[in-house]
């Protein structure tokens, strides 16, 4: 990066973030930390007010006064970009997330409403992708861009060994901290979902080989709508009890959730699960506190389930 681009970029954070030390400057503009008074003084040269403090804690900030052009962003606005700067940086695995500060930095250095309490608790699920991981990402990345075969090494949940195969990579989708590829593979003929994962993606190699996207592909019929994976639809309906049933009032469940109150303790619920699998792991969560009154079948498979666990606990299956 060039001298000037250097400079501008370093207005830009001090606008965005407020106070910075110049070693965070240095790291961020992947320069010596002798270049950051140079750059201070270049500025200041140019009309731009920076105060500096010393010690061990010393850093710059710019003077609030100071004006830059304006996007005259309404308060909403800027609070939403605000955060979501900041909900990105929460998470880990976001993989362009330097690249998309520089974004919130060009963005955020435009106004001087930046002293936004931010409304929102950003949890961090402390998700580090590994650099195997990332270099694979990367390598599917680019193969989406120019359209170029992937060969694959892959263990699915069914095999016992992964396999090596050829897919035509459409889509990267990051999904609750984890990365997954939507591609068409040509063993299978038709699309497949594949996780980015220790576990299963073993290798990833892109091939000189192109292929030609299919105009018609939506991602929306290749993912469910209340979770990655499409499924056959379920729509169940159960009684559920006590401070299970406050919960599951609150919170969205499924797909198309309603619920009315018997009574104080009793909640009668129904709710569309994308597959059986979904269904049994949400209704097993609740254990005792939730009875599924229809499919008749789902019940008969929550009562097997019951007696499997029962079983197991009691060591009567040869593993207890």
């Amino acid at each position: 990066m060039t001298r000037c681009a250097n400079c501008i970029q370093m207005l830009q954070m001090l606008k965005s973030r407020g106070f910075m030390s110049r070693k965070e400057l240095a790291v961020a503009l992947k320069c010596n930390i002798r270049n950051i008074g140079e750059y201070r003084k270049e500025l200041e040269e140019a009309g731009f007010e920076i105060v500096s403090t010393s010690g061990k804690y010393g850093g710059y900030i710019l003077k609030s006064d100071c004006l830059l052009p304006s996007l005259s962003l309404s308060d909403t606005e800027m609070r939403s970009v605000k955060e979501m700067r900041d909900y990105l940086n929460s998470h880990q695995d976001f993989i362009m997330k330097q690249e998309m500060n520089s974004v919130f930095d060009k963005i955020l250095s435009d106004d001087s409403r930046m002293q936004i309490n931010n409304s929102v608790y950003l949890y961090n699920e402390q998700y580090i992708l590994s650099n195997k991981l990332r270099n694979m990402i990367q390598i599917m990345e680019q193969a989406i861009q120019t359209q170029k075969v992937i060969e694959i090494t892959y263990r699915s949940m069914k095999d016992d060994a992964p396999n090596s195969f050829r897919i035509h990579p459409y889509e990267i989708i990051n999904y609750m901290g984890a990365y997954y590829c939507i591609a068409y593979s040509l063993k299978a003929k038709d699309f497949r979902i594949y996780k980015f994962s220790e576990e299963r993606m073993k290798q990833v190699t892109i091939k000189e080989e192109t292929f030609l996207r299919d105009r018609k592909f939506d991602i929306k019929h290749h993912i469910g709508q209340s979770g990655l994976i499409k499924d056959e639809v379920i729509e169940v309906e159960m009684e559920i009890y006590d401070e299970a049933a406050i919960f599951c009032a609150e919170k969205r469940i499924g797909i198309q959730q309603r619920h009315e109150w018997k009574d104080e303790h009793t909640l009668c619920f129904s709710t569309i699960f994308e597959g059986k699998q979904a269904a049994l792991s949400f209704i097993l969560s609740l254990g005792e506190k939730a009875k599924v009154m229809k499919p008749k079948y789902l019940a008969e498979e929550i009562k097997a389930q019951a007696k499997a666990i029962q079983k197991r606990y009691d060591g009567n299956n040869g593993h207890g």
